[in-house]
C-alpha cells in the first residue's frame, strides 16, 4: 500500500465478487474508494462538491469546459480526441445539483493510465480560454433549451426547487438558458479555483485494477501540496410549511398538465424507506400507479430519493386534465392514508424488500453503462452526503439487516409513512401547466463565427494513443450452447438468474404487426411476483447470410432462489387473458404519450429508425414497430372499435403462441427447466389463418421534415455504402472529426452520432438538438472533401485503435443475453465479427479515399430526416424549398 495514502477501511465485497478500499490521501485530503474485482471493464470516476449560487449553469458550463484542453494536452477539442486513439468503452460527465462527476471505463491497462493522466490534467489545469467559454456556452443553451422542454423534467426540477427552498437545491443547476447568456469568464474561472480542489475530490475505481500501481500514479496526479479547503456548507434548515405552487411553462403544442407532490424530511432508515417506495411506487403495480388508474393519470415521478442530505418522496401525474387535479391530490392522500391506517402487512412488505434486493443486485435498473459506473450511481448520492459506501456495496448485508428490521418491528413501515409523510408539514403540490408558445431555435451568436473550411487539415492532437500493433487482435465472445431453441449462456455476474425469449414476428398480417407494440405494453402491464422483473419490446435484424426479420421479446430477470418462478411468470404473461376494452384504450393512450416524451428526449433515435426504412426490411421492420409511424399505428387503433380491437389482440395473442420458432437464452437456469418451458411453448396450437406474404413497404419520402414537440432539431442523413471494410472507421473518424468541429463545435449543436451498419450497408449522420438544420445538411456533403483531406497519419491510426477497442470490448452482463440471442438469429458469428475486425485492422488511406469517392458519389441519393417543431420547419423550408417534403404531425 502506498504511504501516501492512509487507510481507512477494508473489507470483502462478495455481491460484487471483490474488496474494497477505502482510503485518503494525506497531503490533500481526497478520498478514494477503490473496488478490486475481476471485472475487465475497469472505471474510474471523480466528483467534486460543486454548489452554485445562482440558475446560471455555472458548475455545468465548467464540466463542458474541462474537456477543451488543459496546460499538458491543450487540445482544443480533448472530448473527441480521447474519443480517438483509446480502447475506452465509455467516457462522460454529469452536474447534478451538489456534485459534478467525470469518469471513463476501458479494458486495456495502458489506456486506462493514459485517460487517469490526461482527464485529471485537464480538470486540475483546464485552458478555460474565452472563445472556447462562448462555443460551450451555446452548445449548451442548445441542450437546456431541449431539456427545459421536455414536461417530466420541468415537473420534477419544480417540485425540488419548491421542496429545498433558501439552499442550493432551490437553484437550477443545469441553467436556465437566459442566465447562461450572461456568465461571464471570470465568473467560471473563480467557480474552478473554489471548487476543483483535491481535498473535495472523491475518486472512484473499479475492476480488475492493480490497486498499487493506481495509488502511486493518483498520488503523482493529485500533487504534493496540502489543501486546507473548507468544509461543505452545511444544508440551512427551512421551516416547515404546506405549499401549492401553481405554474406555467413553454411546451409544445399537446404537452400534459401535470400535478406533483413533494416531502422533505430527516432520513434514518434509507433502505426500509427504498423498500416502501418500491411497493408503493414500483411498476407497474405500486400502489399509487393503481390508484391512478381510475383518474386518467400517468405516474412519471421518482419516489424516494436520498440525493440531497435530507430524503425526499415525489410523485408526479401527467395526462389528466386540469380540473381533474383536485381529485389526484385526494387519491394519492387518501391511498397513503389507507396503507398507513390498515397496515401494509408482512408479506406485501417482504415482497418490496424482494423489489429492492433485485434493484440493488442489479445496481438499479439497466442500463448502456459498464456495471462500475452503475455502482458508483447507486451508492453514490448517499456516499457524498456521508454514508460508508463499502457499506452501500455490502448489499447481501443491508438486506438481512433490513430484513430483521422489519421482523423485530412489524410497524415500522407504517410509521415512517406516517411521520415522514402524512404528518409531516414540509409538503408541496405542484400544479404545471403548459403555455403553447416556445422558444424560437434560431440561434443568435454574440458574434459570428465562421464556418471550418474541409479543405483545411485537422491539428494533430497530440495526445498518446495505442498503436497499430499493440492493438487486441481477438474478437469478445460469448460462450453459447444451444440445444433445440435455447441457449444455455453461463452466469454472468452480478449473481442473477436472466431470461429473455424472441418470437418471430413473419407470417403476421399487416393488421396483426399494428397490435403487435399493443401487445408489447400489455405484457408490461401485468403484474410480475416482487422477486421477478418482466419487460417486453419489438426488435429487428439484419441477417448476416439469413433473411432479415423482427421479433417481440420478452425477457425477465430474478434473485436466484426464484429461477423456476422466473420462467413460470414469462409463461403466465404469454397467456395473460387480454384485457377489456378501456383497459387496452388506455395502454394505448399511455403508450403515445411515452411514444411523445421518447421522441422529445431521444429524437435521434428515432431519426434514426425513420433514416434506415428505406434501406431494408429489417429498417422497414423497425419503422413499424418502434419508430414515429407505430405513432400513428396507435392513434389508428385509439379510433377504432374497442371490442373488435380485444377481439384482434386475442387472435394475435394465439398466432405468437403458436409460432413454434421462438428462441429462448438462459442465465443461471437450469437446463431441464428451460427445455421445458421451450417444449411447450412449441407445442402450443395456431388458432390463426395462414397469412399471405406481407408487403412491408412505407409510403416515405426521400427528404422528410416531420414535426415533433422537441423545441430544437434532430438532422440526419443516410447513405447506402454497402459492405466495405473502411466504413467503421471512417463513421468513428466523421463523428469526433468533422462532424464534431463543424456541427457541434461550431454549429451549437448539443452532440453528433455517426454509425455504420454492417447489416444493412447504411451509414447515418446525426445531430442532437441542433439549432440549425440546414448548415448542418451543408456540413454532412462536404464530410466525403473532409475524408479527402484528412483521412490519414496519426487521426487515422487513432480511430482505427478506438474502433478497434469498440470491436473487441466484452459483452455487459446485463446485455449478454440479448446480444447473444441477437447474435444467433441474425446469423451474425464470431468468424464474421473476427474478420470484420481483420478489415479494420488494415484499413488504409488508400481505402478510405476510394471510400470517400463512393462516399461522395451517394450523396445525390442521401436519405435526409429532420425532426423539429412545425413553425420552424416552415421557416426552413421557405429558405430553401427543395429541402425535404412537410410531413403532417
Amino acid at each position: 500500500m502506498d504511504d501516501s495514502f492512509e487507510l481507512i477501511d477494508r473489507r470483502a465485497l462478495p455481491d460484487v465478487s471483490g474488496e474494497g478500499s477505502l482510503l485518503r490521501h494525506r497531503l490533500t485530503g481526497a478520498e478514494v474508494l477503490a473496488v478490486c474485482n475481476t471485472d475487465p471493464e475497469m472505471v474510474f470516476g471523480i466528483a467534486f462538491e460543486t454548489v452554485p449560487r445562482q440558475s446560471n449553469g455555472v458548475a455545468h458550463l465548467l464540466e463542458h469546459l474541462v474537456f477543451r484542453g488543459s496546460q499538458r494536452y491543450p487540445h482544443t477539442n480533448l472530448y473527441a480526441g480521447l474519443a480517438q486513439g483509446s480502447l475506452l468503452t465509455g467516457l462522460n460527465a454529469s452536474t447534478r445539483a451538489d456534485t459534478t462527476l467525470f469518469h471513463f471505463s476501458s479494458t486495456h491497462h495502458v489506456d486506462f493510465s493514459n485517460l487517469m493522466d490526461i482527464l485529471l490534467d485537464a480538470i486540475f489545469y483546464p485552458l478555460l480560454r474565452d472563445e472556447d467559454i462562448l462555443e460551450e456556452r451555446e452548445v449548451m443553451t442548445n441542450e437546456m433549451v431541449g431539456h427545459h422542454a421536455i414536461p417530466r423534467n420541468r415537473m420534477l426540477e419544480t417540485l425540488r426547487q419548491a421542496l429545498l427552498p433558501e439552499t442550493p437545491y432551490a437553484v437550477d443547476f443545469g441553467g436556465v438558458p437566459k442566465l447562461i447568456a450572461q456568465l461571464t469568464p471570470e465568473e467560471l474561472r473563480r467557480f474552478h479555483v473554489a471548487y476543483y480542489r483535491p481535498a473535495r475530490a472523491r475518486i472512484y475505481l473499479w475492476g480488475n485494477i492493480d490497486l498499487t500501481v493506481k495509488l502511486d500514479q493518483l498520488n503523482q496526479l493529485l500533487g504534493s501540496r496540502s489543501d486546507s479547503t473548507p468544509p461543505c456548507p452545511v444544508l440551512p434548515k427551512t421551516p416547515p410549511r404546506t405549499e401549492h405552487v401553481k405554474s406555467t411553462f413553454a411546451a409544445p403544442r399537446g404537452s400534459p398538465f401535470m400535478t406533483g407532490f413533494g416531502w422533505a424530511f430527516e432520513v434514518g432508515n434509507v433502505d426500509l424507506w427504498g423498500a416502501l417506495s418500491m411497493g408503493v411506487f414500483a411498476e407497474p403495480n405500486g400502489v399509487i400507479r393503481n390508484a391512478m388508474s381510475d383518474v386518467g393519470g400517468r405516474v412519471i415521478g421518482r419516489g424516494f430519493s436520498s440525493d440531497t442530505p435530507f430524503g425526499t418522496f415525489e410523485i408526479a401525474v401527467a395526462g389528466h386534465p386540469p380540473e381533474a387535479g383536485p381529485l389526484v391530490v385526494s387519491k394519492v392522500e387518501k391511498t397513503l392514508d389507507q396503507l398507513a391506517r390498515d397496515g401494509m402487512g408482512q408479506n406485501w412488505l417482504l415482497g418490496a424488500v424482494d423489489r429492492l434486493e433485485l434493484l440493488l443486485r442489479s445496481f438499479g435498473q439497466p442500463s448502456q453503462m459498464p456495471q462500475g459506473l452503475r455502482a458508483l450511481h447507486m451508492i453514490f448520492g448517499q456516499w457524498r452526503h456521508g454514508a460508508d459506501p463499502l457499506t452501500l456495496l455490502d448489499i447481501s448485508s443491508r438486506i438481512t439487516h433490513l430484513r430483521q428490521t422489519i421482523a423485530s418491528d412489524p410497524a415500522a413501515a407504517e410509521r415512517l409513512l406516517t411521520h415522514d409523510l402524512l404528518e409531516n408539514p414540509h409538503k408541496v403540490v405542484v400544479s404545471l401547466k403548459p403555455r403553447t408558445e416556445v422558444n424560437r431555435t434560431t440561434s443568435r451568436r454574440t458574434r459570428p463565427k465562421p464556418t471550418p473550411d474541409p479543405t483545411k487539415r485537422a491539428a494533430n492532437p497530440k495526445l498518446p494513443f495505442i498503436k497499430r500493433d499493440h492493438l487486441p487482435s481477438q474478437v469478445s465472445r460469448i460462450a453459447v450452447d444451444v440445444n433445440q431453441g435455447v441457449l444455455h449462456v453461463p452466469t454472468i455476474g452480478p449473481d442473477l438468474c436472466r431470461a429473455e425469449l424472441a418470437i418471430p414476428l413473419t407470417g403476421l398480417s399487416a393488421r396483426e404487426i399494428g397490435l403487435v407494440p399493443v401487445f408489447a405494453a400489455l405484457l408490461k402491464a401485468i403484474s410480475p411476483p416482487e422477486n421477478v422483473e418482466i419487460s417486453a419490446c419489438c426488435w429487428t435484424g439484419a441477417g448476416h447470410g439469413k433473411s432479415d426479420g423482427a421479433w417481440l421479446s420478452l425477457g425477465g430477470r430474478s434473485l436466484p432462489s426464484s429461477a423456476g418462478l422466473l420462467l413460470d411468470r414469462m409463461r403466465e404473461s404469454l397467456r395473460h387473458e387480454i384485457p377489456g376494452a378501456d383497459a387496452i384504450g388506455q395502454r394505448i393512450t399511455t403508450e403515445i404519450a411515452v411514444l411523445d416524451a421518447q421522441i422529445a428526449s431521444f429524437g435521434h433515435v428515432f431519426c434514426e429508425t425513420r433514416l434506415r426504412a428505406l434501406g431494408t426490411a429489417a429498417g422497414t421492420w423497425g419503422e413499424r414497430l418502434n419508430g414515429l409511424a407505430c405513432k400513428a399505428t396507435l392513434n389508428d387503433l385509439l379510433a377504432q372499435d374497442p371490442a373488435q380491437l380485444s377481439a384482434a389482440l386475442t387472435q394475435l395473442q394465439q398466432r405468437l403462441l403458436g409460432n413454434g420458432r421462438a428462441v429462448l437464452a438462459v442465465s443461471g437456469v437450469t437446463p431441464s427447466l428451460a427445455d421445458q418451458f421451450i417444449a411447450e411453448l412449441s407445442h402450443t396450437e395456431d388458432h390463426g389463418n395462414p397469412q399471405q406474404p406481407l408487403n412491408l413497404a412505407l409510403d416515405l419520402a426521400m427528404k422528410e421534415g416531420i414535426p415533433t414537440s422537441a423545441p430544437n432539431f434532430t438532422t440526419g442523413q443516410a447513405l447506402r455504402i454497402g459492405a466495405t471494410g473502411p466504413a467503421h472507421v471512417v463513421a468513428h473518424m466523421l463523428e469526433t472529426g468533422w462532424l464534431w468541429d463543424s456541427v457541434r463545435v461550431s454549429g451549437g449543436a448539443y452532440s453528433v452520432r455517426c454509425r455504420y451498419d454492417a447489416g444493412d450497408g447504411l451509414l447515418t449522420m446525426l445531430s442532437i438538438r441542433d439549432p440549425r438544420p440546414l448548415a448542418t445538411l451543408d456540413r454532412f456533403w462536404e464530410a466525403s472533401i473532409w475524408l479527402q483531406h484528412n483521412a490519414r497519419g496519426d487521426l487515422l491510426e487513432r480511430c482505427i485503435a478506438a474502433k478497434t477497442g469498440h470491436l473487441v470490448r466484452p459483452v455487459r452482463p446485463d446485455d449478454v443475453l440479448a446480444v447473444a440471442l441477437h447474435r444467433h438469429l441474425c446469423g451474425e458469428t464470431d468468424d464474421l465479427r473476427q474478420s470484420a475486425l481483420e478489415d479494420v485492422r488494415i484499413v488504409s488511406a488508400a481505402s478510405i479515399n476510394l471510400f470517400s469517392q463512393k462516399f461522395e458519389a451517394e450523396l445525390p441519393n442521401a436519405r435526409t430526416v429532420i425532426l423539429g417543431p412545425r413553425d420552424d420547419l416552415q421557416s426552413a423550408l421557405s429558405e430553401r424549398p427543395n429541402v425535404f417534403v412537410m410531413q403532417p404531425d
